[in-house]
Formats: C-alpha cells, sequence, structure tokens
C-alpha cells in the first residue's frame, strides 16, 4: 500500500508540474503575439501618415489629439484596446537637414502590449517636395 500511495504522488507531481508548465508557455506566447500585433499595428500607422504626407506635404496631426486605426472590431474602445493605432504628424519644414524633419508617431496596442514607432521625415526641394529619406525609431511601452 505505501509503495503504491508513493507512485500516484509522484505521478500526481509530474502531472501537475506538466500542467503548469503548459500554462507558461501559452501565456508567454500569447503575450510575444500580441506584442508582435502592437508592432506591426503601430507601423501600418505609420505608414498611413506617410501615404498623407506624400499627397499633402502640410499634413499635421497634433499629438493631442492623434488620429485611431482600428484593426479589429471595436479595436479603439476606451475600455480596451484590443487592436489599435493612434498615430500623431508634428509637422516641421522638412526641408533641408535634419534639424527640421516631419515627426510621425505611432503607437500600436494590443491588451497591454504597446509599441510605439517614431519616423523624422525628410523631403527633397529638388524633386518637388518628394520624401527623400526616412528614419524609423521603435520603442516598447
Amino acid at each position: 500500500m505505501p509503495t503504491i500511495l508513493v507512485v500516484v504522488f509522484l505521478i500526481l507531481v509530474v502531472a501537475i508540474s506538466i500542467s503548469v508548465l503548459a500554462f507558461n508557455e501559452s501565456s508567454s506566447s500569447s503575450s510575444q503575439s500580441n506584442t508582435v500585433s502592437a508592432q506591426q499595428y503601430a507601423e501600418a500607422g505609420a505608414r498611413d501618415a506617410l501615404e498623407q504626407i506624400a499627397i499633402n506635404k502640410a499634413y499635421s496631426v497634433p499629438t493631442s489629439t492623434p488620429y485611431a486605426i482600428s484593426f479589429v472590431a471595436d479595436g479603439c474602445n476606451a475600455s480596451s484596446t484590443r487592436g489599435c493605432a493612434e498615430v500623431s504628424v508634428v509637422n516641421g519644414t522638412g526641408y533641408g537637414t535634419a534639424l527640421n524633419p516631419i515627426l510621425i508617431t505611432s503607437v500600436g496596442t494590443v491588451d497591454s502590449n504597446s509599441i510605439e514607432v517614431q519616423v523624422n521625415v525628410i523631403l527633397d526641394p529638388s524633386l518637388y517636395g518628394q520624401i527623400a529619406t526616412t528614419t524609423w525609431k521603435e520603442t516598447s511601452l
């Protein structure tokens, strides 16, 4: 009888350990997936702003009131951001040196994971204001 109890106890310990490991792996995988999605949403928001700048060189959206792009149904809901990018564009001149670029800030959010992408945009005056260079910087929030 004691041998059976020891074997049952060992089987129980192994089963609980496997369950805990599986839960931790699943949780880690979900968080990593959300971070990747947040990065993709932030980059998509920045690309949207680049398109707007290509159309209108004076395009500007204040940082106090960024526009939101929802990537899933109700993605930019105030109570739960499940798939959202908030984009602002601070319009420098965009010409000349990198001292006064147009600055795009896009924050992609999925649940509690947020990624911020900042893009400095320099326009080329010799090419009628076409986008000459962009510098991208990504930050995890």
